[in-house]
């Protein structure tokens, strides 16, 4: 079920009905808003025009970057996916690809990408998902149909709540206040509350805004980082998100350090290359940028 998107669900289901939603278009917006299921839900009315549960195996669907743990999203992926966009439907009206976290592509796979966007059939669709048009190449993003998915309002983070967590009163509140507009993040505060622990990337994002810019400071928060990020790829866009969200308070001041977590994200396919690296060089740049911007 989709929260807070009334509006946009009722525009994407007349365009299907009218089959006028085709080509590519772009879902984006921060993390854990719904851009990832609103495509699921998506491909599934195209399916059997049914807008209220995504699940079931969808023969005229291809997810592309399903599993975050695979890393980068490489050219033969989308190669593959512009083959099975070109295919009969075989039972929906038309095929759908959404590619998952687009902003793991490689340069190859995103140039991969623009031929597909520019002779996408017109029985395809295909949704590009990204927390930012800028991780894209600009001749990606503009050539798709763009769809901002903004943070949700605190009503639908409360019904999330209490459909899903069966919470009230003050922990009701509690949880929509630390949502601050993300599903994901009110889906998290749900496991914490349920095994009893802490947001780790939550508190991570904190320590870091609190650190020194010094070498000793940096190479042990390095170390507790990929320590926390082992065998678990969406550690790291999930952390990113969180200091991003920390950052927001003051986004003004904080402009630089935002942009440079930004970068980082656009960059994800580095961090395969060496990871210590990657964020040794990520927290060089956020906390010179915060010190610069508080002196």
């Amino acid at each position: 079920m989709l929260y807070g998107y009334e509006n946009l669900v009722r525009d994407i289901r007349r365009l299907i009905d009218t089959r006028q939603f085709s080509g590519g278009y772009l879902f984006f917006g921060p993390s854990g808003v719904g851009k990832y299921t609103c495509a699921l839900h998506v491909a599934r009315y195209m399916h059997d025009k049914n807008f209220d549960s995504p699940g079931g195996i969808l023969q005229d669907l291809l997810v592309v970057g399903e599993q975050e743990a695979q890393g980068s999203i490489g050219i033969e992926e989308i190669r593959e996916a512009g083959h099975f966009l070109h295919m009969t439907p075989t039972i929906a009206f038309g095929r759908v690809v959404i590619i998952r976290d687009a902003h793991r592509c490689t340069d190859q796979a995103q140039n991969a990408l623009l031929k597909i966007l520019e002779e996408t059939p017109s029985s395809g669709i295909i949704i590009v998902i990204a927390h930012d048009p800028g991780a894209l190449f600009d001749t990606v993003s503009s050539r798709t149909r763009n769809l901002y998915f903004p943070r949700l309002p605190d009503n639908a983070i409360l019904d999330f709540l209490r459909d899903y967590g069966k919470m009230k009163g003050e922990v009701l509140s509690e949880g929509a206040r630390y949502a601050s507009g993300s599903l994901g993040r009110a889906q998290r505060f749900l496991e914490k509350k349920r095994e009893g622990g802490m947001d780790l990337p939550h508190s991570l994002a904190r320590a870091i805004i609190a650190l020194s810019p010094h070498e000793a400071s940096i190479s042990s928060m390095t170390d507790t980082i990929l320590s926390s990020a082992q065998d678990d790829m969406g550690f790291i866009p999930t952390l990113f998100e969180e200091l991003l969200l920390c950052l927001g308070n003051n986004p003004e001041k904080n402009v630089a350090a935002r942009g440079a977590i930004s970068v980082a994200m656009r960059d994800m396919a580095l961090w395969e290359l060496n990871k210590r690296i990657f964020v040794k060089h990520t927290l060089w740049q956020i906390l010179s940028s915060l010190s610069h911007s508080s002196s």
